[in-house]
């Protein structure tokens, strides 16, 4: 689920998740307070590799999201590209706004596969 929620400045993350089928890894970073960029990396479990190899599928990618609009009296406003460079497998755009009150966080978007 994209969200209009950004790292803060100058800040990084690395994820690994190890579900089925799909395992990856992610590297998250956000050089500006309105850019968020990652690069992923990921292996499919039970989809052919191709060329006779005998593994799984493997995939990368990159994914940016751009904020437009920041939180105030209304959402805060974010536009995105997932699997920029890759396969296209894991390919989106979206637009979405997010919007906090008292202890929830309500996130609408539009996705686009």
């Amino acid at each position: 689920m994209p969200t209009a929620r950004f790292y803060v400045v100058s800040s990084s993350a690395f994820t690994v998740y190890r579900g089925d089928p799909d395992r990856k890894i992610t590297i998250t970073m956000m050089p500006y307070d309105w850019l968020e960029a990652s690069i992923f990396y990921t292996s499919i479990k039970g989809r052919p590799y191709g060329s006779g190899f005998n593994q799984d599928y493997k995939d990368k990618g990159f994914n940016f999201k751009l904020r437009i609009l920041e939180e105030d009296i209304f959402p805060a406003v974010a536009i995105g590209i997932n699997d920029l460079g890759g396969t296209g497998l894991y390919s989106s755009e979206y637009i979405v706004g997010s919007y906090g009150l008292n202890n929830i966080d309500f996130h609408f978007s539009i996705v686009c596969w």
